[in-house]
């Protein structure tokens, strides 16, 4: 099974370690989340804390995604293209 690590939610600044790190483990991806906005209010929990809270998002920064690749890109060896999936909204 592969795994795809997605570090959008560390600081920016570890981003490029990130990549360089699942690239040394043999990841053949690494995700980036990117969203045109991130709602604070919805009408759903999200279902990925215990108490439905987005609070995870407040302080984050969400980077643009296309210098975010051009630095990955450049940061590690193997290069198996981009593929720029949207999941809908």
């Amino acid at each position: 099974m592969q795994y795809t690590p997605d570090p959008t939610l560390l600081e920016s600044a570890n981003y490029i370690p990130a990549a360089r790190l699942a690239e040394s483990l043999g990841s053949e991806s690494v995700g980036l989340s990117e969203s045109v906005f991130f709602p604070h209010d919805t009408s759903s929990a999200y279902p990925y804390n215990d108490d439905g809270s987005r609070t995870h998002l407040e302080d984050k920064p969400f980077l643009d995604v296309f210098p975010v690749i051009q630095r990955w890109v450049r940061a590690t060896r193997r290069r198996n293209g981009c593929q720029h999936e949207r999941n809908p909204t």
